[in-house]
């Protein structure tokens, strides 16, 4: 587990992903709007690209570390159930099943009406819906079925009345 991100609850973590979340959607936004400020002949001033491949950059790794932890941290079961209610219950709202079909949607909206063939207005929606989806994924409780057998018992033996019997001819 990553040392910065060791002791941090459930929520805090969400926060984190949110923020980086907004920080790579403002990335792709400045990017989205510098290509069509500047059109193909013309370059974008140096600090707009900087600005933008450095908060790219920062927000992808953020939100790929916290997400991951978010992630074990449920799987190896280290909190209790109590301290996940709340973001379960948060995210069991309608609108965020609703959310990342609204930011695919937006994605593909972009994506008609640019003029410019940049494709970074899409991402600016569809990172976040990415990312909401594991985030979704990963808080969902774990399914027990209460009529599926453990694993730990021995497999029975195939049996069968027919083995070894010739094949029957087919009838008319």
């Amino acid at each position: 587990m990553r040392p910065l991100l060791k002791h941090r609850t459930p929520a805090q973590l969400l926060w984190m992903i949110g923020a980086t979340n907004v920080l790579v959607s403002l990335s792709f936004g400045v990017l989205g709007v510098g290509s069509r400020h500047y059109p193909h002949a013309q370059r974008r001033p140096l600090q707009v690209a900087l600005f933008s491949f450095g908060a790219l950059v920062l927000g992808l790794i953020g939100t790929l570390i916290a997400g991951s932890n978010l992630r074990n941290s449920i799987e190896s079961e280290r909190w209790p159930d109590a301290l996940l209610d709340a973001p379960r219950k948060v995210v069991a709202y309608p609108a965020f099943f609703i959310l990342p079909y609204l930011l695919i949607i937006a994605s593909f909206v972009d994506i008609i009406f640019s003029r410019s063939g940049n494709l970074s207005g899409a991402w600016m929606f569809l990172y976040p819906a990415m990312s909401l989806t594991r985030v979704i994924s990963a808080l969902r409780p774990r399914r027990t079925n209460a009529t599926h057998r453990s694993r730990m018992d021995p497999p029975k033996p195939l049996q069968s009345e027919h083995w070894g019997s010739p094949p029957r001819p087919f009838s008319n």
